[in-house]
């Protein structure tokens, strides 16, 4: 499909084109602006094009049915309309005003012989009376002009902000949905090291280790929580405490001592605790080594960034 083409842009802005088709053009208006003004000038031609009569019944039809359904096209056709109007009475004016012309020779030489200073006196005031009307209905139609440019000028800033508010909208609607896929892929791998640790005799239990952690710690001190993993154990259980905010999602990620990040969750959950919240993160013992560790937890209100909460150190000894 050749998206350049002034036809097929011109199926698009009446609403002709399939849905691939609109989607097509609809992409690359999003990433190339030279062809978003390329579009616009198309959509000036076909609003006069509609103004001066030269669509065919079936366009003129989709052209108010389809293309007139934003406010900015609206605006353009009232523009186009005036500017017509603004000619029209401009090709009109040029005969009277010769006959001006006419008028004010006669009287002129009706004049000769008075005083100089009666005679342009009178003949100015004759032009001031026959111009009058014509000069004050250009201006009337020059300024309606410019109030139309000037709105229309800002109903395109309006339509390119919300483009691009939209591009952003979907990059973030992508975005949640890599972290969605990550998490569930997460929460798999541990269903799946659980279920393979459980013990055959059911009435011993998989030991899952749990570590109480409070962010503002930092590593080596001797209060930096540590936790002595056994063998066997198949989880360790991290929770998360900070004061209660109104956050509704919450992200976790483990860090090694050297910061590189070994893991992430996303989407979790807080529960209330003691006056404040705590969010649970759930590490397969396995992945852990022993060595010192810290989690970074962020918050978002709902929109795709997230803030910083705090961060957690802990050591982690195995034997």
């Amino acid at each position: 499909m050749n998206l350049d083409n002034d036809s097929m842009i011109k199926q698009y802005l009446l609403g002709e084109l399939t849905e691939e088709g609109q989607q097509q053009i609809e992409e690359r208006l999003l990433r190339d602006g030279d062809y978003f003004e390329h579009l616009q000038l198309c959509e000036d031609e076909l609003v006069d094009e509609y103004v001066r009569g030269g669509l065919p019944p079936d366009e003129q039809r989709r052209f108010d049915n389809h293309f007139l359904s934003t406010p900015e096209r609206h605006e353009k056709l009232r523009f186009a309309r005036a500017l017509r109007r603004y000619v029209s009475a401009a090709v009109e004016a040029e005969p009277a005003t010769t006959a001006q012309r006419t008028r004010l020779q006669f009287l002129s030489a009706s004049l000769r012989g008075r005083h100089p200073v009666m005679a342009y006196s009178l003949a100015a005031a004759l032009l001031l009376v026959l111009g009058g009307t014509v000069i004050f209905r250009n201006w009337q139609l020059q300024n309606q002009l410019a109030q139309i440019r000037s709105q229309q000028s800002a109903g395109l800033r309006s339509e390119r902000e919300l483009q691009r508010q939209l591009q952003e909208q979907r990059a973030g609607t992508m975005e949640l949905a890599k972290e969605l896929q990550h998490e569930r892929d997460q929460r798999a791998m541990l269903e799946r090291k659980a279920s393979s640790s459980i013990p055959s005799n059911p009435d011993q239990l998989a030991p899952v280790i749990s570590l109480v952690l409070t962010p503002g710690l930092l590593r080596g001190e001797e209060t930096t929580k540590k936790a002595l993993v056994p063998s066997g154990t198949t989880l360790i259980r991290l929770e998360l405490h900070f004061p209660a905010n109104e956050y509704k999602s919450w992200r976790a990620t483990l860090h090694n001592a050297e910061g590189a990040e070994l893991s992430r969750q996303n989407l979790l959950k807080a529960r209330s605790r003691g006056g404040g919240s705590i969010v649970v993160m759930e590490l397969p013992a396995d992945d852990i080594p022993g060595g010192d560790y810290y989690v970074k937890l962020s918050g978002t209100a709902g929109s795709v960034e997230f803030e910083d909460i705090g961060k957690y150190y802990f050591r982690v000894t195995k034997k």
